[in-house]
């Protein structure tokens, strides 16, 4: 085998002009102030659920505050709701449901329905995302419903709320 030594240079043409330069973008993700991850313990009777821990970012943020079965927002703004979870020990065409209630700084009160199964296995899995508008401080509970006479239970559920910024 011999070594070959390639020594010519490949000729340059000439340059074009430079184009515009462009904005300069966001870095990272811009649009979220703050969230709050909040797990509730099982439950396998109708009512409120109870927070079992809840985990706020930024550390030092006070958009949230979490206490026992409610979380408050303190801000006005937008936000994003993410409720899942697991439904267990179903019956078939059993109906249950999760619901939301909302009170506003005056003690007005409203629910939002985040999911309705209608089980057709021993175990179901949900998951509901929306978007809401608040002009006033909020407080969120949790509402578990069943018919009773039913042993179903929720066997996990989470709810992850973001304060996006526009």
């Amino acid at each position: 085998m011999k070594d070959y030594k390639l020594d010519f240079v490949i000729p340059q043409g000439p340059t074009g002009p430079t184009g515009m330069e462009g904005k300069i973008g966001p870095t990272g993700p811009a649009s979220l102030n703050a969230l709050i991850f909040s797990e509730f313990y099982s439950a396998n009777q109708s009512g409120d659920l109870s927070i079992y821990q809840s985990t706020i970012l930024p550390n030092n943020s006070s958009v949230f505050v979490s206490q026992n079965n409610e979380i408050r927002i303190t801000e006005p703004g937008n936000y994003e709701f993410t409720v899942s979870g697991v439904l267990g020990g179903l019956t078939q065409n059993e109906v249950l449901s999760i619901s939301m209630t909302i009170t506003d700084e005056h003690n007005r009160a409203y629910s939002v329905m985040l999911a309705s199964v209608v089980a057709d296995a021993r175990q179901e899995y949900f998951s509901q995302t929306m978007l809401m508008t608040f002009s006033e401080k909020q407080t969120i509970e949790l509402l578990f419903r069943k018919d009773s006479s039913y042993n179903s239970a929720i066997e996990s559920v989470n709810l992850l709320i973001k304060k996006l910024s526009f």
